[in-house]
Parts: C-alpha cells; sequence; structure tokens
C-alpha cells in the first residue's frame, strides 16, 4: 500500500511538515490535506514526450480533451505547453479515476502570467461539465479565479487579482468538498520558496454541484510557453489514504545508496537495545516489528508516495523505504528518477495498528543533515486534521533536540515541549496517550507531560517519516552544501501498546 502524505504539521516550534506534514516540524501558514487518497499524481522526471504529456509517473495517461496534442510535450523534467497567440483553450485530464470530494495541486510557471491560463481541472465528466480554478488571465491581468462549466456553458463564478510575476513558480492548490446539498470550491496560490497560505485566495459555494469526474489542467498561451512539474490529485475523506496501485520508478533508473552502517552491539541488534515482548504493568502489547527479512511488511506498514502537501519542497517515493539487516531504512537523497531531486522514505502503521490510546515506543536514530526532517507521529485514522501527536521530530541540522507537539483546533493551535539528546545515535522515544493526558519518553525515562482537554479522543495510527525541506522555510530548509549525499533515519523496532 503506497500512501500519499501530504507532510506533517512541524510546528511553530516545528515545521508544519505534512499537515504540515511537516516536522518536524511544520510552519504554522502550511495547510495540509489529511486522510487524501492520491489518484494521479505527475512528477514529469526522467521522460520525454512530444505530441501530448504521455505516461505520468504514476503510470496513468494524460489525455488531451480538448485543443491540439502537438502543443503539449515534456522535457527537462517539466510538462511543457507552447503555443501562439491564436490557440485555442486545451485541456487534458490524467487517467480513469473520477473523484467528488477532491484536491488538486501543481506548481506552474509562465512566460506570460498577464496572458496565459494555467487553470487545474476537477470534477470532469465529460467535454462541456467540469470545474476550473486558478490563475488565469481574462482581462490581460493575473487573477484567482475558479470557472463552472455545465452543458459546454462556461461561467467565471468567482475570481480576486493575483499578482502574478512572469518567470516566477507559483503553487496552486484547489479543493472542492461537499457540505451539505452544496459543493465548496477554494483556491489559493503561493510563490515557490514561500509557505503555503493557511487560507483560501478565493472560494465558491455551488448550490447545484456538478458530478463526480476526472482531474487535470486547462490552459491558454499567449505564445510564450508555460510549465507544470508537479501535478497531484487526491480524493478527500479516505478513513485510510490507500491510492490505487501505481509503478513505482523502475529502481535501476534510483539505484539505492549504500545504508549507513550499523554494527551490532551489546544487545544482539542492530541499536544494541532489544525489541520488547509480551505486556508490561498497566499495556498490553498489540503490534511490533523487528523489520527482518528483506522488504515492508506490506500487512503492516504502508509506504508514502508523493509530494507532501503544504512542502513544495519534498517528495516521497517507495524505493527509498528499505528493509535490510533487521532495520527500517528511511533514505533520503537526491534521485535521478526524480530529476535528481532529495526524495524521502515515510511509512504508515494504517494497514495494522490504529486505536483510542496507547503507549508507542520506536527505537531510532537520523543521521546529522540540513534540510532532511525525521517525525515520528500519531495520525487521526480517519483523515480529519487536527488533531494531531508529534512525539519525536526535529527539523534537520546535527539531531541535538527533539520535539513533541500537540496540534488542535480548526487553526492547528500547537502545544510543544522539547528535549536535547544527540539524536544521530541509538534512542528510544515513545509516548503513552490517554484521555486528556500525553507522557513523552526517552529511553524509558519520562521527559515531558501535556494535561489538556485537547489531547485527541478518537483512533490514530502511528507515522514514521523522513522529508526533504524547502528553500526558504525557517523550519526546515533544502538541503545545502553541507548536507551527506545520503542522509538516513533508522527505525531497529517499533512496540505498540493498548491500555490494559
Amino acid at each position: 500500500m503506497n500512501l500519499l502524505r501530504r507532510g506533517r504539521a512541524l510546528g511553530a516550534s516545528l515545521l508544519l511538515l505534512a499537515a504540515g506534514l511537516a516536522p518536524s516540524a511544520t510552519s504554522a501558514a502550511v495547510a495540509r490535506t489529511a486522510g487524501a487518497t492520491a489518484f494521479a499524481v505527475d512528477s514529469f522526471a526522467g521522460r520525454s514526450a512530444s505530441r501530448g504529456w504521455g505516461t505520468a509517473s504514476d503510470g496513468n495517461v494524460w489525455r488531451v480533451q480538448a485543443g491540439s496534442t502537438g502543443l503539449l510535450s515534456v522535457s527537462g523534467n517539466e510538462g511543457l505547453v507552447k503555443g501562439n497567440g491564436s490557440m485555442a483553450l486545451l485541456r487534458a485530464t490524467l487517467g480513469t479515476t473520477t473523484a467528488g470530494d477532491t484536491d488538486v495541486v501543481a506548481r506552474y510557471t509562465s512566460g506570460d502570467y498577464a496572458n496565459d491560463a494555467g487553470h487545474l481541472v476537477f470534477r470532469y465528466s465529460g467535454f462541456g461539465t467540469y470545474y476550473a480554478a486558478g490563475l488565469d488571465s481574462p482581462n490581460g491581468t493575473p487573477e484567482l479565479n475558479i470557472m463552472r462549466v455545465k452543458g459546454g456553458s462556461q461561467t467565471r463564478v468567482a475570481s480576486a487579482a493575483f499578482g502574478a510575476v512572469t518567470g516566477t513558480a507559483y503553487w496552486e492548490r484547489t479543493r472542492i468538498e461537499t457540505s451539505g446539498g452544496a459543493a465548496v470550491i477554494s483556491v489559493r496560490a503561493w510563490q515557490d520558496g514561500t509557505p503555503e497560505p493557511s487560507g483560501w485566495g478565493v472560494t465558491y459555494s455551488d448550490t447545484a454541484p456538478l458530478p463526480a469526474g476526472k482531474a487535470g489542467v486547462e490552459s491558454w498561451d499567449s505564445g510564450l510557453g508555460w510549465s507544470m512539474d508537479h501535478f497531484t490529485a487526491s480524493a478527500l475523506g479516505s478513513p485510510t489514504p490507500t491510492p490505487s496501485p501505481s509503478p513505482s520508478p523502475s529502481p535501476t533508473a534510483s539505484p539505492s545508496p549504500t545504508p549507513t552502517p550499523s554494527p551490532i552491539t551489546g544487545g544482539g541488534t542492530p541499536s544494541g537495545a532489544a525489541m520488547p515482548t509480551g505486556n508490561i504493568p498497566g499495556w498490553n502489547m498489540v503490534f511490533s516489528d523487528d523489520f527482518t527479512g528483506t522488504a515492508l511488511r506490506a500487512s503492516a506498514w504502508g509506504a508514502y508516495s508523493g509530494q507532501p502537501g503544504g512542502d513544495p519542497g519534498g517528495w516521497w517515493d517507495p524505493s527509498h523505504v528499505v528493509v535490510h539487516n533487521g532495520m527500517l531504512d528511511l533514505q533520503t537523497y537526491r534521485d535521478p528518477a526524480f530529476g535528481n531531486r532529495w526524495v524521502s522514505g515515510g511509512v504508515s502503521s494504517a494497514p495494522a495498528l490504529t486505536q483510542l490510546y496507547g503507549k508507542y515506543l520506536v527505537r531510532f536514530r537520523i543521521d546529522k543533515g540540513v534540510g532532511v526532517a525525521g517525525v515520528l507521529l500519531l495520525w487521526p485514522s480517519n483523515g480529519s486534521w487536527p488533531p494531531e501527536i508529534d512525539f519525536g521530530e526535529d527539523g534537520g541540522g546535527d539531531r541535538s533536540q527533539s520535539t513533541a507537539t500537540l496540534h488542535y483546533g480548526s487553526n492547528d493551535s500547537q502545544t510543544a515541549q522539547s528535549v536535547t539528546a544527540d539524536f544521530s545515535q541509538w534512542h528510544t522515544m515513545g509516548v503513552e496517550w490517554t484521555a486528556g493526558q500525553l507522557k513523552f519518553t526517552l529511553d524509558g525515562a519520562v521527559w515531558g507531560t501535556m494535561n489538556s482537554a485537547h489531547v485527541p479522543s478518537i483512533p490514530m495510527e502511528l507515522d514514521l517519516q523522513a522529508q526533504g525541506g524547502t528553500c526558504g522555510d525557517t523550519w526546515v530548509p533544502c538541503p545545502d552544501a553541507t548536507t551527506a549525499a545520503h542522509v538516513n533515519m533508522q527505525i531497529d523496532w517499533v512496540a505498540a501498546y493498548k491500555p490494559a
């Protein structure tokens, strides 16, 4: 099972990662798409195509629904559109999956924002019925708008000026969610390298929603061309984010680096500390894994795939999740299969472990490295967000500190505490989650406690993830010249309990 995670909220004290999925600490301004199932993903990396965009990185095929295929091509790890001033509207969809409530995010660069359009399309059920939203220029100046098309008739239902600078890359996110008998459509855009805004630029409520449909893009080009290098469409509201299977990039195109050596020490395990077995006072064991064998147990874990929500610099791929020598390696390195960008690994216990309240222990270490975050967290099993419990996260660097953060409330309020240790060495971090209370542990000792009415009271899953940062982010910046070529987060074992 491959999971598309948004990135956890790394927090203001941490980066809003994935939820900012980030944290490792996520920037409070970064929003996340919780409980989303990716059904159409393209990084445009590692391929060339002419007369269309061909087969996407997830194995789906781009289909031109309107306009000329000769205007589309892929090269330099970008999907390109190049036409002329009289070019007709061009529309393309990715894959065959249809969805109702949908989140679509993409990165788009135009050679002429005052005369181009780079809309994201969703609920495309036919040539004349769909929504399109994003950057546009119907009056010779860039704006964000929402278009509703039914029976071939297009209406610009909402718009707002947006000061896009030609040649600058911008991220666009659009979302449609059903509420009662209406569908609420929202769109925002932000400059690449800056945090994703928490609010929406334009919103529209459609009291006669269009039917479910495919996702894609819609464009107009003045002749100077535009490009897109990331596209992800996700269905919202899935309790267990399990995307439709799609081929991963060829392992031969993306060789795994030599794992960081981890000598066997006195405990007979990579970390020198044996995995617990059996029940302990107050807790009954429900799950454990010491990662024997050569592959992730599909019955226990799902690997992340795609771009973290709210973190344009990050990317996950299952090929960066490696089991060897009794360890789980979440590997971060520049991957040739993805245009030499920094790609990481992450896993979720959703296939085997979701529960209300519990005790969790993770024996891990992480290589030092600027711009590579590591996070141990509990995530809502029903896909809602917040809440979120981060019990070990950092934004990269010398690994001298780890932060625990409770995320709660619709505005992502946060309570955080930090502990100091050398996390480039092996440690066991844990959390005891009970009604109204969190206790955070390090090597068996409680180092922090939170008593709060905001402690989650819904089932959650355990997630472990590494993540590359975004240039310009203050919590998890992008890797720099000091960052090692390979930065590994290693997990020796995991144990989980339920209250006795």
